[in-house]
């Protein structure tokens, strides 16, 4: 019995591993995406961060792959979706003034108040 325990145990303990290394793995490849990472080119520049380095702690994996991320792009811009900037976190709420409003009419026929 004690044996088989062993042997469970041992596996148990190969599977938490890779979970733990998997896990590491898609972080890395949405940090890359969050960072304006082409997705046709993301799972190849995930290789290129060492997603068994980084460390635990919540906190301090944040801040490592933002630098990890931030100096693989400054070496490989062409990483990024075309005309895309490196993006530094956060989002943006509203127009960007850019586009055409939509008209009141187009507002109140969308929620069929016209």
């Amino acid at each position: 019995m004690d044996e088989d325990y062993a042997v469970r145990t041992e596996e148990l303990g190969a599977k938490a591993e890779r979970l733990a290394r998997l896990l590491a793995e898609e972080r890395v490849r949405s940090a890359l995406l969050s960072a304006g990472v082409d997705p046709r080119k993301a799972e190849r520049a995930a290789r290129l961060i060492d997603a068994g380095a980084l460390p635990e702690d919540e906190a301090e994996l944040k801040e490592a792959l933002a630098r990890e991320v931030t100096k693989l792009l400054e070496d490989f811009p062409e990483l990024l979706k075309a005309g895309a900037e490196p993006r530094k976190g956060g989002f943006k709420i509203g127009s960007d003034g850019k586009g055409k409003e939509p008209s009141e009419d187009l507002i109140m026929s969308l929620f069929g108040n016209k």
